[in-house]
């Protein structure tokens, strides 16, 4: 505890980390209320998900065993770990038996938990963390301070020295121009690498389908380009089946990010196939436990609701003044505080209950509406009766007591304190100074001058309970115009508004101009190469001929991943090069503005990942009305490789929340929609 109120003191004198952290959780506040002021019943979608995540948890052994059937059916290797150390010793074997020096690997907090990379590189393995922020982390020798943004804690000012020393590139604060130098200096790394890791947001028992969220690019790299792909999943990310992502996903990147779908949404399924143009030889997945079950079996099972959005930190008036790093745990915040001594032990992080005012937002803003501040009393409580009290704790403890539980005394106590109060040094109503044992209050804060209550404690419950219940009010009286009306838009009028929204661009065309259109772009982009996914030239046959006679070099994406290293590396590094990809689309769902691409239909992941710039060929009856309604007509088969789903091009805002759009992935999304 000492040494926790001692970073709280650091944290609390860093004058720069103040300023980011108040900026960021402003941000972050405004943006999650914009994304769920668009969702539709969102108390029914946030019951459901909850339902979902609970049933889950409460069959967690039956539905891993089936789960597990399931991988192993579609070709992925299954291993289990009981602890960190385990788990980090089936990383190293697996790493061993394919005589690998580079891993890189895309945003896990599973990883951090288990200290993936300080184990491997004991080993003399190096490991490249790919995600904006944990890379900018791992440069400066730190720890990420966010669940879902490593480097909030950190001004650009900072992150460009870091570049400049690290990077050796020019000094320069420019957001874009320092997101560019980390996608230069990491694109050798994922061509490079023999294994990538990647974390699991959610796993589907009925499938063995592997749910990966991510934004910038970097997550379809390291589970599509390395030969090996190892998945790291908790035992308790589970859902039943494919039709439970819809409620899930539409919380998730609202919660999380303020987006209504993340850039990007990987569906994964067994390893390449023998139809499949890329994708990883080798997929396997690790099942960790490291203290899930224990937790599970306490009074702290629901915690294992938790979907790791981090809106509970972004609320959190404790996590918005000290950060993330003086938590010393991988899971800060209130989630943090409950979760950390559930997996590893009240003495050493049951103190961090007590960093937490019980103010309940984290409670209400969290998707899956898990009790947080009932169980922050519990992890208090738990961990408040493994430590003897010292005799002033106890004296006051009995003082407090006496006091509460009698109306008189209270009310005496209350007038009392009021009338202190109005005599202590204070500003604008707040009391600056006090004396101990309230001196520990007003080091850090500001205490609320006490007021004489006009009622007593009596009366005023005595009102509470006989008041009238709140009349309704509209949804479009409390400033949500889009709830209270149902959107009569059709479907294609619908996803053209969210292309918008998203940042991608559209091309509305017909049959009969189609290809004209096609060619009209490929000039404009005075290109003389372009990575075709072979689908786009067997529905389009008239497309390939033209471009043929233009000169224009059709490059088919097909990277022999049994072929010797150098021969995959070269191929893969020449069609790094080429700055148009054209595939075909098979679905849009209207609700997002996404288009999905099934490697079953669209064999090559390769032409909608590495060039700038990605076109996708959707037809307008291809659009669905949102995602549960594509899951429920058309879902993906256990048997097609990888689905993606893309809300525009990859973006990042891992720098001082500044947008920047294109990272790993495209920084260009064209969609030629036919009707």
């Amino acid at each position: 505890m000492k040494t926790f109120r001692n970073q709280i003191r650091r944290a609390l004198k860093d004058s720069i980390l103040q300023e980011a952290l108040q900026a960021y959780a402003q941000q972050r506040q405004l943006g999650r209320e914009k994304a769920f002021a668009s969702l539709l019943q969102s108390d029914q979608v946030r019951e459901m998900a909850r339902t979902i995540r609970l049933a889950a948890i409460q069959n967690l052994e039956p539905l891993l065993e089936r789960f597990t059937t399931q991988l192993k059916a579609i070709g992925v290797q299954v291993h289990y770990a009981k602890d960190a150390q385990e788990a980090q010793a089936i990383i190293q074997r697996i790493a061993s038996a394919n005589r690998a020096s580079l891993i890189v690997k895309s945003k896990s907090m599973l990883s951090e938990e288990i200290r993936m990379n300080q184990a491997l590189e004991y080993e003399g393995l190096k490991v490249v963390e790919t995600d904006l922020g944990e890379y900018i982390v791992q440069l400066r020798g730190e720890n990420p301070s966010h669940i879902i943004t490593p480097a909030m804690h950190l001004k650009r000012e900072q992150v460009a020295e870091t570049f400049a020393e690290r990077l050796a590139i020019p000094y320069s604060t420019n957001v874009p121009d320092l997101t560019h130098a980390a996608h230069q200096s990491l694109r050798e790394m994922f061509i490079n690498a023999e294994i990538g890791v990647s974390g699991v947001n959610f796993g589907i028992a009925e499938s063995g389908t592997l749910c990966i969220v991510t934004n910038e690019g970097n997550g379809r790299m390291v589970t599509t380009l390395p030969r090996v792909h190892i998945a790291l999943m908790g035992i308790e990310r589970l859902l039943p089946k494919l039709v439970d992502l819809s409620p899930l996903l539409q919380l998730l990147p609202r919660s999380a990010t303020g987006q209504k779908l993340t850039s990007y949404i990987s569906l994964l399924h067994g390893p390449r196939q023998g139809g499949d143009f890329d994708g990883s030889e080798e997929r396997h997945i690790i099942l960790i436990d490291n203290g899930r079950r224990a937790l599970r079996q306490s009074n702290l099972q629901e915690a294992l609701l938790c979907i790791r959005c981090g809106a509970c930190l972004n609320v959190c008036p404790v996590f918005q003044g000290i950060g993330g790093h003086a938590y010393a745990s991988p899971y800060p915040g209130p989630i943090g505080a409950v979760i950390s001594p559930g997996f590893w032990g009240m003495e050493a992080y049951g103190h961090l209950a007590k960093a937490s005012t019980l103010c309940g937002m984290c409670q209400e803003v969290c998707p899956v509406d898990i009790n947080l501040p009932s169980m922050l009393l519990e992890v208090r409580q738990e961990s408040q009766a493994q430590i003897s009290r010292n005799l002033t704790q106890s004296f006051f403890l009995r003082v407090y007591t006496w006091i509460m539980t009698s109306p008189r005394r209270y009310s005496w106590a209350t007038n009392l304190a009021a009338a202190v109060s109005h005599i202590l040094p204070q500003k604008s109503g707040w009391i600056r100074w006090a004396p101990p044992p309230f001196s520990a209050w007003t080091k850090t804060r500001d205490l609320p001058r006490f007021n004489k209550p006009n009622k007593s404690l009596g009366e005023f419950s005595a009102k509470l309970l006989s008041a009238e219940p709140a009349s309704h009010i509209d949804e479009a009286q409390k400033g949500h115009p889009e709830k209270a009306k149902p959107n009569h838009l059709n479907r294609i009028d619908l996803w053209l508004r969210h292309n918008e929204e998203v940042d991608s661009e559209v091309v509305i065309c017909d049959e009969s101009n189609l290809v004209t259109r096609l060619i009209e772009f490929v000039f404009k982009m005075q290109t003389d190469e372009i990575l075709l996914s072979p689908e786009v030239a067997q529905v389009y046959p008239e497309l390939s001929s033209a471009l043929n006679r233009e000169q224009i070099h059709l490059i088919n994406p097909y990277v022999p991943l049994k072929a010797e290293a150098e021969v995959r590396t070269a191929l893969l590094r020449s069609f790094d090069k080429v700055s148009l990809g054209i595939t075909t689309a098979n679905a849009g769902l209207a609700e997002t503005g996404s288009i999905i691409l099934t490697q079953a239909n669209v064999p090559s992941n390769l032409a909608s990942l590495l060039p700038h710039t990605h076109l996708a060929i959707l037809r307008a009856e291809d659009i669905y009305n949102d995602m549960a309604h594509w899951l429920g007509t058309s879902p993906p088969k256990n048997t097609e490789g990888t689905t993606v789903i893309l809300s525009g091009p990859s973006r990042t805002a891992d720098i001082e929340m500044t947008l920047t759009i294109g990272v790993h992935g495209p920084g260009r999304l064209m969609v030629f929609l036919v009707v």
